[in-house]
């Protein structure tokens, strides 16, 4: 990896005022593989069809009386028992798998900036600029999954892509009250705006732009609020991806007897499968229906990019205030709300994420529902994993933090150097987490493992000298795997709290600094039966060095 800058800067002035500008160019390359180890399926199947000759085993395929299909070299593997495999068995049917990839980046940027006219609070400034950015990736899988002999045997072929985009921005910032100049419970008053247009080569042109006002009422509180139109762009491994197919499970099929009844819309989903199995008679009665696939990895998923991926656009509000009461020197308390809708969101969907969208949907969505296919048997067949523009994704919320800084010694009214003590509390509070492909079937996962419904994590950091010392303690609560689950649907329907701690410690000396910590100080497993409700790596300990020179 590597990446060279050059730039320019500088200032003038004009009409009495000063003004800045810079121009700059740099280029960036990074080179990597990702890579590990899969089996030869051919070999494989050649060395577990083993026969006896001569009182040796031998692959089958070389004792028998055609010479055409011989495999020289083949090594005969006995799969039974446990430490039968040798070097030269493993040898044979062990290949490397991965790819290797490139991404490059161009970048030109120029900005000028400076003072617009005078404001009796201070000068309006202003910021211009334009950005043009070339992104290209390469992907090139290795001879065996090039040459498909991994998996179900499906090649993966090399890809490129690239795109480019243009970018003109600006922003002003108005301070229109503030200084000597204010008003009754108007001490300082901000206001600020910012238009940005963004032309993408492959995914189009999107203006996006912000507003925000920052007003102090009186000494030490604050009330500020902001609202914005922002998007994302789908990035070059989410579009060009090279595809692959291996055997893999789809974790839960809407149909299947034990999900029928469940998901955010009971009826839909059951009346969508009742609808599918009385259009194909022939595989058989929906009533106890089971499909292998949510337990075995006997399903043909195909993995990659896509293509056809859209911006994520998304419109954000926030408000909130912040109070440094003159009475608590060091004690700083803010409240902030924020409300976010976000349309064609950049999601990883998963086989299960697009059988749950199709089924729980009505109508159901053409684009969603052809992901995946049936065999004879009304099971799934075929599926794909890959990122997918998901309708339309609601988010409520807000975020309390306190915290306090003080000198140990003034706690006791001393006039010493006990070091000092922060203090910090973060609590979110996910009010809201909705998401619809449809664009009015909404699925919730607030109050969930994946989204609790309150987050908090609590800080301690003492200093003195050369001594650093810190405590952290993150907290989740009770929740659900699914906000639907029940005790009908799902063995533990309600997953227990999770706590941890971690501690560490900093003593620096001269040009050095050692440090050592534990995290998860008390071995805390995720809450059962998940294993990502929490730390699943368990009590962890470090330890470094680190030297300026």
């Amino acid at each position: 990896m590597w990446r060279g800058l050059v730039a320019l800067e500088g200032d003038f002035d004009w009409a009495d005022r000063n003004f800045y500008w810079s121009v700059s160019a740099s280029r960036g390359v990074t080179r990597g593989e990702r890579s590990g180890w899969d089996t030869w399926t051919s070999r494989l199947e050649n060395a577990v069809n083993a026969v006896s000759s001569g009182g040796q085993p031998v692959c089958a395929v070389n004792a028998d009386a055609s010479t055409t299909n011989d495999a020289p070299g083949c090594v005969p593997i006995n799969i039974f028992g446990s430490g039968v495999i040798t070097n030269a068995m493993r040898d044979y049917v062990a290949v490397p798998v991965g790819e290797k990839f490139e991404n490059t980046q161009d970048d030109l940027l120029a900005t000028i900036g400076g003072e617009l006219f005078a404001l009796p609070a201070g000068p309006a400034s202003f910021s211009l600029a334009y950005e043009y950015r070339r992104e290209k990736a390469e992907f090139n899988p290795f001879d065996a999954n090039r040459l498909g002999l991994v998996g179900s045997g499906t090649p993966s072929s090399a890809t490129r892509g690239a795109y480019n985009t243009n970018e003109f921005s600006a922003e002003v910032l108005a301070p229109v009250f503030g200084g000597d100049f204010t008003l009754p419970f108007v001490k300082s008053l901000e206001l600020s705006g910012a238009y940005r247009v963004v032309d993408n080569s492959i995914a189009g042109k999107e203006n996006v732009w912000g507003a925000g006002l920052r007003w102090e009422v009186v000494t030490g509180l604050t009330m500020r609020a902001s609202r914005s139109r922002n998007f994302r762009a789908p990035t070059l491994d989410q579009l060009f991806a090279p595809s692959s197919t291996t055997l893999d499970s789809i974790a839960q099929n809407p149909c299947d007897s034990d999900r029928i009844n469940s998901g955010p819309n009971p009826a839909v989903r059951l009346a969508n499968c009742q609808a599918l199995f009385a259009a194909n008679p022939g595989w058989g009665p929906l009533v106890g229906f089971q499909d292998p696939g949510e337990n075995f990895t006997n399903v043909l998923v195909t993995t990659g990019g896509n293509p056809n991926l859209k911006n994520e656009i998304s419109d954000t509000t926030t408000f909130g205030v912040v109070f440094q009461p003159t009475f608590a020197p060091g004690l700083t308390v803010v409240a902030d709300r924020v409300e976010v809708e976000l349309n064609d969101g950049l999601s990883a969907f998963t086989p299960q994420n697009f059988l749950a969208t199709c089924f729980d949907s009505s109508p159901k969505p053409a684009d969603v529902c052809s992901q995946f296919t049936f065999n004879s048997q009304g099971q799934v067949a075929t599926a794909r994993s890959t990122t997918f523009n998901a309708g339309t994704v609601r988010y409520e919320g807000e975020i309390y933090t306190v915290n306090y800084a003080f000198d140990v010694a003034d706690a006791f009214r001393r006039a010493a150097d006990w070091g000092r003590l922060e203090l910090g509390l973060e609590v979110t509070h996910n009010a809201l987490l909705e998401t619809s492909v449809t664009g009015f079937d909404y699925n919730r996962t607030d109050d969930t493992t994946v989204t609790p419904d309150w987050v908090s994590r609590f800080d301690a950091r003492y200093s003195r000298g050369p001594i650093r010392l810190s405590y952290t303690m993150n907290y989740l609560p009770v929740s659900k795997v699914n906000r639907f689950d029940t005790t009908e649907t799902t063995p533990t329907p309600v997953i227990d709290e999770n706590i941890r701690h971690n501690l560490s410690g900093e003593y620096r000396f001269g040009d050095y600094a050692i440090r050592a910590g534990v995290i998860n100080l008390t071995d805390e497993e995720p809450s059962y039966p998940t294993r990502n409700y929490g730390d699943i790596l368990g009590r962890q300990y470090f330890i470094g060095l680190n030297a300026h020179f």
